[in-house]
Formats: structure tokens, sequence, C-alpha cells
């Protein structure tokens, strides 16, 4: 989005995070067209102390959320 000041701190950011880590993939999502559940970033990462073939159907779904690339 131009003209937006948090924009152009995140690809400061970001260009900072691919110049220390250039092997590390890069997931951009845009907030107001790609939103993500407001739990579930927090569902995800409890999920992490859940054995795979114990976490609920939310976990699994949130784990999975979590690593999907957005779609362009």
């Amino acid at each position: 989005m131009e003209g937006s000041h948090s924009r152009e701190i995140a690809d400061i950011v970001e260009r900072e995070w691919r110049t220390a880590h250039p092997r590390s993939e890069v997931i951009t999502r845009q907030i107001g067209l790609d939103p993500v559940p407001a739990t579930a970033w927090s569902t995800a990462v409890n999920a992490t102390y859940v054995p795979t073939d114990e976490r609920s159907p939310a976990q699994c779904e949130a784990v999975s959320l979590a690593g999907q690339a957005p779609i362009s």
C-alpha cells in the first residue's frame, strides 16, 4: 500500500531480515486482504507443546494456517 508508514517499516524489517537470513523463507500477508483469525497464532504456538496425534481439530487448523503462504 503506497503511502503507508507501517508498510514502509515492514519493508525495512523484511529487507534487513532477508539480508541477515538469505536462506529463510519469508511469508507476507496483507492484513486487510488476507486476515488471520485473532486466535490462530496463540493456538498454533500452544499446539507445538502437544504431540501431533493429540492435537485438537482447532490446533491442527491453526498450525496449518500459520504455515501457509498467502494466495497471490
